[in-house]
């Protein structure tokens, strides 16, 4: 498996194509990047409850998506607007712990992405495999 670096940098160019989403990414490239990252950056010095706060929130927007009723492809604004303010919490987070930047550049950034459920369900699946990862590698 490649470093993280590199994945990120394959994932990146895969966004960067024209009218490329985060769906379009091959979510095992998606769950070898979130094991590489865990793996090798300091993100495994994290306690647990710090990266969890901000995935109970992607759960709980998972939740409000699941409930909705219509089946189309839009994504609310009121459930886009959750997710982007978790872009200025990571923020705040990683300047109150340095270990926590990179994770806040890159998912700011792919937050960014997330313009519709199947670009969110995504997102989730690989913040939950972030999670798993981080789970059993941490130095707690």
């Amino acid at each position: 498996m490649a470093d993280w670096k590199t994945l990120k940098k394959e994932i990146d160019d895969e966004l960067n194509k024209k009218n490329a989403t985060l769906s379009q990414v091959d979510l095992d490239k998606l769950i070898d990047f979130a094991y590489s990252f865990v793996t090798e950056t300091d993100l495994k010095f994290v306690k647990i409850h710090q990266i969890r706060r901000f995935f109970d929130a992607v759960k709980n927007i998972k939740l409000s998506v699941d409930s909705t009723k219509d089946s189309t492809k839009s994504f609310d604004k009121k459930e886009k607007a959750k997710l982007l303010m978790l872009r200025p919490q990571l923020f705040n987070a990683s300047k109150k712990q340095w270990t926590l930047k990179e994770l806040s550049n890159i998912t700011g950034e792919w937050i960014k992405k997330v313009n519709d459920k199947d670009d969110f369900y995504q997102f989730a699946n690989f913040f939950e495999s972030l999670v798993a990862f981080h789970k059993a590698e941490a130095k707690e």
